[in-house]
């Protein structure tokens, strides 16, 4: 059902949900749930907003081959990654091609291992690769490869980080973390690799490898690598306001964005229990541009629960 009332336009979806739009913008002015007004949001027009976005191109993060003792690297066991336990050792050859390289345990001690010493800075929105190598004496002996996420302030915000694909909450090592890889031979040098997407308030990641269960309890690593190999960063949201006007059960609105080269359609009507937004961009740079974009549709209210 369609309200009209100066100086906005009220969908009723029939269900005691109810929402104010401005006429010469768009924006959400009052929610109510069975006549009951809902706070909104401050500063939040609320409907459609854009997001931009940028490709981010392949780069090499770091980069270790541990042709050298000293670092910068930590011992790490569970959730500490600056233990003091005898957890990696720096060998100076046997490596690939006979280089220096890292044995990770003591033989005895499960989850335990290397880290490198500080989170490194990576494109926010990016996924990277996370490559090494490793020998073991058997196959019975796995690896478990961890994932540390840091703000912009520096504040580990693993916790409360969404989880990548094929990627679990470690409680143990306080991260996230891929475990049982084990070596397909015994004593040959193996390539291994697993890529994690970050969340898109990362700013810096810190990577711990370790030796996880089985075998001997003792794993050499060499050549590891973090290299970003894509993502998006995504800019700021941009609110997408004009005049609306009424038509049955809703509203139209038609929007051309010069400075992002867009012409947007919408279209919101009310029916039983919801409210349906159609959208339609039209990029109109000449020539067309490839970019990503998120869309999003806004109901503005602060209420929580």
């Amino acid at each position: 059902m369609l309200i009209s009332q100066a100086p906005g336009i009220t969908l009723d979806t029939g269900d005691g949900l109810s929402v104010t739009f401005f006429d010469p913008d768009g924006a959400v002015t009052a929610v109510r749930v069975d006549d009951d007004a809902v706070p909104l949001v401050p500063g939040e027009t609320g409907g459609l907003s854009l997001q931009w976005g940028s490709r981010i191109p392949p780069s090499g993060v770091l980069a270790f081959d541990f042709d050298a003792d000293g670092g910068p690297w930590t011992t790490a066991r569970n959730a500490d990654w600056d233990d003091a336990g005898p957890y990696v050792t720096w060998v100076p050859d046997g490596g690939t091609g006979d280089s220096g390289h890292l044995l990770l345990s003591d033989g005895v001690t499960e989850g335990a291992g290397m880290a490198i010493e500080a989170p490194v800075p990576v494109p926010t929105g990016s996924t990277v690769r996370i490559s090494w190598q490793a020998r073991a004496a058997s196959v019975e002996t796995t690896q478990i490869l961890c994932v540390r996420l840091f703000d912009a302030q520096g504040h580990d915000i693993t916790a409360t980080a969404p989880v990548p694909p094929g990627w679990c909450w470690t409680s143990t090592s306080q991260a996230h973390g891929v475990w049982g890889l084990p070596c397909s031979e015994p004593d040959v040098w193996e390539h291994f690799e697993q890529t994690y997407r970050l969340s898109p308030d990362a700013a810096s990641i810190r990577v711990s490898l370790r030796h996880w269960t089985g075998g001997d309890h003792l794993v050499h690593i060499d050549d590891l690598r973090i290299d970003v190999i894509g993502g998006i960063e995504w800019d700021d949201r941009i609110p997408v306001l004009g005049p609306i006007s009424p038509i049955a059960y809703g509203f139209v609105q038609s929007v051309d964005l010069p400075g992002y080269d867009v012409h947007v359609e919408t279209t919101v009507t009310a029916s039983a229990g919801h409210l349906r937004v159609g959208i339609t961009l039209q990029d109109v740079s000449e020539p067309l541009t490839d970019r990503p974009v998120l869309v999003h549709w806004i109901l503005p209210v602060a209420a929580e629960g």
